[in-house]
């Protein structure tokens, strides 16, 4: 499995470093967003990386300062590809990003999408409906300052490109109901929801990671076919 390289740009006034899993076909990336404290290796997501990049390059963002230099990172992503701007080297494959995302990741990459800054689409996995569940004193002091920027609920009514929410029935992180109450704020025309029987928020996988499992590689396929 491949734990990807850095990768810098310096893209409409911020510098931005990346890890890159490459891909054999020239295609946009999908930008990985990781789960609360969860590293880039964290149990399944280099598997998950890696068998993404057999159809498209996949990149993760580094550890951030906090939820709102996260967002503007991802943010910058899509204005910057959108308008036309590449990496150094990166091949100017036509087409929009795709954002995938795991816990607190898929809920900043619905935030993301919903800023209209050209998305092909979202894959969520194991979201949350709220920022504010368990949340630290620091992180409520900084979702005060910005409660403007993490309304999931209206972000969510606001999404025009397709998405996919994918959770475990028996997740003990993030209560499955979160992915039905996203699910009922998304358009019809574009949400959809699959709820997988008996597995949790890492659809099986351990950290470290040892093997794959048979809900992990639905994810995968699921994930592989969305952002075909």
């Amino acid at each position: 499995m491949d734990s990807g390289r850095e990768l810098r740009w310096s893209a409409l006034g911020r510098e931005l470093r990346l890890r890159c899993v490459p891909s054999p076909r020239q295609a946009p990336p999908v930008v990985l967003l990781r789960g609360f404290d969860l590293s880039p290796d964290w149990a399944f997501y280099p598997y998950l990386a890696t068998r993404l990049a057999e159809q498209r390059p996949v990149w993760f963002l580094p550890d951030a300062r906090g939820l709102v230099d996260e967002l503007d990172s991802v943010e910058t992503i899509l204005r910057a590809w959108a308008q036309g701007l590449r990496p150094d080297g990166h091949p100017s494959s036509p087409g929009a990003i795709g954002l995938l995302g795991h816990g607190r990741g898929a809920t900043l990459a619905l935030l993301a999408a919903a800023e209209g800054c050209g998305v092909q689409g979202v894959v969520g996995l194991a979201p949350m409906s709220t920022f504010h569940r368990g949340a630290s004193a620091e992180l409520s002091a900084e979702l005060g300052d910005h409660s403007h920027r993490f309304f999931v609920e209206r972000a969510a009514r606001m999404i025009d490109v397709p998405v996919l929410l994918v959770h475990g029935e028996e997740d003990q992180v993030v209560p499955p109901a979160e992915a039905e109450l996203l699910y009922h704020w998304l358009p019809k025309e574009t949400g959809r929801l699959i709820m997988l029987e008996r597995t949790g928020h890492s659809f099986g996988a351990r950290h470290p990671f040892a093997g794959t499992t048979k809900e992990l590689e639905i994810v995968v396929e699921v994930c592989r076919n969305f952002f075909r």
